[in-house]
C-alpha cells in the first residue's frame, strides 16, 4: 500500500538494560502514547518488523495489531495493552478506522472470554451515610436522587441537583 500516513514518528521508549522485555515498561505509565510504543517494540522483537513499514502501511499495521492482541490475551495479559495501542493508531492515523474491524475483532472475542465487570462509584457504606444524613436534614428530594444516582452507577459528577 505504500506510504499512506502522514507518518508522525512514534516515540520508542527502551529501558536502560538492552537485554530488557518490552513489558518492563508497562509498569512506568499507562499512556497510549507508551503502550503505542511498547506495541512498536513488540513488533521490532516478534515480527522483525521496522517502525518505519508499520507506520507507512496500514494493512501491515491493522495486521500486525491483531497479532499483537493474539499475544497479549494467550500472555495473560489485561486487555487494556490492546485496546489503548488500536485507539492511539486510529487517533494518529483516521484513514485507517475503517480497516481497523480486524484489530478490533480480537478485542470483542476477549470481550466475550473474559467479559467486564462493573463496580459501584462510590462505597455502599458512603452511600447509606449520605442517605441517612439526607433523611435527617429533611432532604428528601436530595436523597431521592442521590439514591437514583447510585441505582443507575453515576459518577458523583454525573448527578445534576437542578430543581425544574
Amino acid at each position: 500500500m505504500g506510504a499512506l500516513f502522514a507518518s508522525p514518528t512514534w516515540k520508542k521508549v527502551r529501558v536502560s538494560d538492552p537485554g530488557a522485555k518490552w513489558t518492563s515498561q508497562l509498569g512506568h505509565s499507562n499512556s497510549h502514547e507508551t503502550l503505542l510504543s511498547c506495541f512498536c517494540i513488540w513488533c521490532d522483537e516478534h515480527l522483525q518488523i521496522p517502525q518505519g513499514t508499520i507506520c507507512s502501511d496500514m494493512q501491515a499495521l491493522v495486521w500486525a495489531l491483531r497479532a499483537y492482541g493474539m499475544y497479549l490475551f494467550e500472555s495473560g495479559l489485561p486487555r487494556y495493552l490492546l485496546v489503548y495501542p488500536i485507539t492511539a493508531a486510529q487517533d494518529l492515523y483516521p484513514a485507517c478506522c475503517p480497516h481497523m474491524t480486524i484489530a478490533w475483532q480480537i478485542d470483542k472475542k476477549w470481550q466475550l472470554h473474559e467479559p467486564g465487570s462493573c463496580r459501584a462509584v462510590l462505597p455502599t457504606v458512603v452511600v447509606r451515610a449520605m442517605a441517612c444524613l439526607g433523611t435527617m436534614w429533611g432532604w428528601l428530594t436530595w436523597r431521592g436522587i442521590l439514591l437514583l444516582g447510585f441505582a443507575a452507577m453515576l459518577h458523583p459528577s454525573e448527578i445534576r441537583f437542578d430543581a425544574a
